[in-house]
Order: C-alpha cells, then structure tokens, then sequence
C-alpha cells in the first residue's frame, strides 16, 4: 500500500459527516488511500467490520478493498 494519502478530495474540504459519504471519498482515492480525522476515525472502524476498507497509519488512514 502507498502511504501517499489524500487529506481531502474538494477544494472546500469538510470533514464526512456519515460513513457512506466517507466510503465514497475512500473509493474515490483509490490505491492512494484517504486520511481519516475526527470523527471520520470511528466511522473508519465501522467500514472496517464491514469490511470495506483496510486501515493503516495506526487507523488514522484507509484504503478501499
């Protein structure tokens, strides 16, 4: 995995207020992977039980499956 992760995927960024919009931003970083922060790290861990993603950095990053 890179660990060449996005921080934000608009020009104004904010921070993913639910777990589909995260999973859509972690998708769209493709092999990259997407910074997670605040409150993004809890639904990280929710998508990771689901077995959406991979985290890595020590959970503050993930990678689409």
């Amino acid at each position: 995995m890179l660990h060449n992760h996005v921080w934000r995927d608009t020009q104004f960024p904010t921070a993913k207020k639910n777990k589909e919009d995260l999973y859509i931003s972690i998708k769209n970083s493709k092999e990259a992977g997407f910074w997670l922060k605040g409150e993004e790290v809890e639904f990280g861990k929710q998508l990771r039980e689901e077995k959406k993603i991979i985290l890595c950095c020590g959970g503050k990053a993930a990678t689409a499956i």
